[in-house]
């Protein structure tokens, strides 16, 4: 008995190591496959996979980043009623470049198994058909679904009609705000009904029910910036002038002076450079203005472009970037100096702010694609970010053996969690390695090689987002390279979500952004690879121009 015993776990054993190795393989295939945007390789990764439930959920997500509708096709015929691979496959269908005629994916969707995430991604297609289905289904399943459905009724857009929304708000109120809030439909919610709402619920509320402030909580500062936002006048705005939070009272300050507000009545000298720059708009007083400017750091910067031309040697010889330079010589001497200047200076230095000062212009429209190539000329792999960014370079991947990409997924697993220490506290993350192994890697090997040391936030929208990674601090820049798009299933619904900032599919880099409260409009269309664990008193009080002194990996 126990050599039959010995022998039983022995075979056990090998079976275990050649399922593992066989899971290895597939995972490395799929991973390949939409690294290299190569269908061939999705088509045998599915092949390889058999009825292994979780590989065929990869392949489906996998089919909607390359994206691959022949094998998108496959899954759904063979495994479209399971619930978990509909779902993905309902997902994957949101990503994206799935540009595949809206008849076919619905007629695809509409025979998976039915489920939020596929009422959803039908809603998502704004096909007449796909809605009615929708609403059909949901009426047969006794609302089993409304919630998902009353959360996404946006995504159909002008298929919504007031009855429909007016109908789901009466059984799924707090779902149905979100959906009034991005179709700007007001008259339908009621404060009373949301008075114990979840925050996220709450924020979005409070722009289309008929008493904001009686969903105010002060202890929310997201709720604040929401309230000063929706009711845009100068009451609201003076009540928190002298907030505590700082983003609270840089809201307050620009809808304070937006509506009418004197800037007498606000102390230029006690603000931090984020609040200094939205009330320098309604500073007439240039000597008030030279004295910000003097302050010298972030104060210089965001004075700049409002100095007198008088002081134009003053500012062209202090240490602001090219690109506030270049904002500045806009005010003097108009746009087309500015970029008459903008060429003479890459051409004498090349430096990165100017080149994102001339791809800021191509967005514009103010300079042709062929004039910032003829400029790059030889060194395109310096500005390869700008380029790709800009959509005159397109990312093509290099081909790897699979080695490389199983070694990428076992490296990508030990990935756990990562500080990003600023001069305003800490904020302590954690990895999503099973959802983006490469991106993961790409902001490990980064942080390893000190790339965001000294890197401030260069974009932070209160109530919305904090964005840093860019070392030009344009929002332009990156590092010469950039990576493809890991869309997947997770989604940005709480505060703490960080996700890749992008120009556009696979052009994502260095830049990343930290969400400050629910932004489900962001689902599936910008790589989750990471989330906020503690730190969120620090998060709030993160304006722009707040350094990252360094990001530290954790084992």
């Amino acid at each position: 008995m126990k050599k039959i015993s010995f022998f039983a776990i022995l075979v056990f054993l090998i079976s275990c190591s050649s399922n593992t190795l066989k899971k290895d393989y597939v995972k490395a295939l799929i991973l390949k496959a939409e690294n290299e945007r190569n269908a061939v390789c999705l088509r045998k990764a599915y092949s390889k996979a058999g009825n292994d439930k979780k590989l065929i959920k990869k392949i489906a997500i996998a089919s909607g980043r390359i994206p691959d509708f022949y094998t998108y096709k496959l899954i759904a015929e063979k495994f479209g009623k399971n619930k978990e691979i509909a779902d993905a496959l309902a997902v994957a269908s949101m990503f994206p470049g799935f540009n595949v005629p809206k008849k076919k994916v619905v007629k695809v969707l509409s025979n998976l198994s039915f489920s939020g995430n596929v009422a959803m991604a039908m809603l998502n297609t704004k096909d007449k058909t796909a809605f009615n289905i929708v609403l059909n289904r949901n009426k047969i399943q006794k609302n089993r679904y409304g919630k998902d459905i009353a959360f996404n009724l946006w995504r159909a857009g002008k298929l919504v009609s007031d009855k429909t929304l007016k109908d789901f708000y009466k059984t799924n109120p707090y779902e149905t705000v979100y959906s009034l809030y991005r179709l700007k439909k007001k008259g339908i919610a009621k404060a009373e009904d949301l008075l114990n709402a979840d925050i996220n619920t709450k924020f979005y509320a409070m722009f289309v029910v008929d008493n904001p402030e009686k969903l105010l909580n002060e202890n929310k500062w997201q709720l604040k910036v929401a309230l000063i936002r929706t009711k845009n006048n100068l009451k609201t705005a003076k009540m928190f002038l002298n907030d505590s939070n700082p983003l609270v009272k840089q809201v307050a300050i620009e809808f304070y002076l937006k509506n009418g507000g004197k800037v007498s009545q606000i102390d230029l000298n006690s603000l931090n450079p984020a609040q200094i720059e939205v009330a320098l708009p309604f500073v007439k007083n240039k000597a008030k203005i030279e004295k910000i400017f003097d302050k010298g750091g972030f104060y210089s910067y965001v004075a700049a472009p409002y100095m007198p031309e008088n002081a134009y040697e003053k500012v062209m010889k202090s240490k602001i970037s090219y690109y506030q330079k270049l904002k500045y010589i806009e005010k003097v001497k108009g746009k087309n100096s500015a970029m008459e200047i903008a060429k003479e200076m890459f051409k004498k230095n090349g430096e990165t702010t100017v080149t994102a000062y001339l791809t800021e212009k191509l967005e514009e429209g103010k300079l042709k694609k062929e004039e910032l190539l003829s400029l790059v000329q030889n060194s395109q792999k310096k500005y390869i970010s700008f380029l790709i960014d800009a959509g005159i370079v397109k990312f093509n991947p290099q081909s790897r053996p699979l080695a490389y990409y199983i070694a990428k997924i076992k490296q990508s697993e030990k990935l756990t969690k990562f500080i990003i220490e600023t001069n305003k506290g800490k904020l302590e993350c954690e990895f999503f390695p099973e959802y983006a192994p490469l991106t993961c890697l790409n902001f490990y090997k980064l942080a390893k090689s000190g790339y965001y040391n000294g890197i401030f936030f260069h974009r932070v929208i209160p109530g919305f987002v904090a964005q840093a990674g860019d070392p030009t601090g344009t929002g332009y820049g990156g590092p010469e390279y950039s990576i493809r798009c890991e869309y997947n299933m997770l989604e940005y619904n709480e505060e703490g979500i960080i996700g890749m900032a992008l120009a556009g599919k696979d052009t994502g880099g260095s830049q990343f952004f930290i969400t400050h409260i629910a932004t489900p409009h962001l689902n599936y269309n910008y790589t989750i690879f990471a989330k906020l664990t503690d730190g969120f008193s620090t998060l709030s009080q993160i304006p722009r121009f707040t350094r990252i002194k360094e990001v530290k990996i954790k084992n």
